[in-house]
């Protein structure tokens, strides 16, 4: 099955802001790659070519097998750089990940990280990496945050249903303390993710262990 992430984006739930010239600002935008996204006991290829913006709506729109470096402390959110979450998860660092979630299925919570890990993003930043953990259809989020103060977002995920139709729906995401990264984990296949409503707490600030 070929899945068009084109067709996927322009069924976001956030098409009621102005569309962003990617000819125009060229910066804000980006070329998606193909992806296989195993789902359901089958392989699913998610077509790539299409040229879409990183935001919509100012909500960070990032899909499977993508890797963002973000600056969220200014007036609003933007994209310094970007590459293959592959490349930044490697399995030796994707592995203790994924033995955490060893044994979660559809039925038992979902997993947020359980203890911080050391950071490996740039200082002064976010570094955000989304991927599908290696013969599994778990998905997993990574989030470093290089910053000072403590990082509180929001997420909205395009989950795929065992019909091929992907859907929008509110998941939960946690604080990720200053200086380290921390992981959000979901026992089913997601194609993409929207994050917004970032936040940075000032330095020093108490850092409180909230899941929104």
């Amino acid at each position: 099955m070929i899945l068009s992430l084109l067709s996927v984006f322009l069924l976001s739930p956030m098409q009621d802001a102005p569309p962003v010239d990617c000819v125009a600002r060229p910066s804000d935008c980006r070329t998606l790659r193909e992806y296989s996204l195993k789902a359901y006991g089958q392989t699913i290829v998610i077509d790539g070519g299409a040229v879409v913006p990183w935001f919509q709506d100012g909500a960070l729109m990032v899909f499977v097998g993508e890797s963002v470096v973000v600056d969220v402390d200014g007036e609003k959110p933007v994209v310094e750089s970007h590459g293959r979450a592959s490349e930044v998860l490697a399995e030796s660092r994707l592995g203790p990940l994924l033995g955490l979630v060893q044994g979660v299925t559809d039925e038992a919570p979902r997993l947020h990280s359980s203890d911080p890990l050391e950071l490996d993003g740039p200082d002064g930043r976010l570094r955000i990496s989304f991927i599908q953990g290696p013969g599994v259809e778990d998905m997993i989020l990574t989030v470093e945050n290089g910053y000072e103060g403590a990082l509180t977002y929001r997420a909205v995920m395009m989950a795929l249903g065992p019909d091929g139709q992907t859907r929008w729906a509110r998941t939960s995401v946690c604080t990720v303390p200053p200086g380290i990264y921390v992981f959000e984990h979901w026992p089913h296949p997601i194609v993409g993710l929207a994050l917004g409503g970032f936040a940075i707490a000032p330095k020093d600030a108490p850092v409180e262990p909230v899941c929104i």
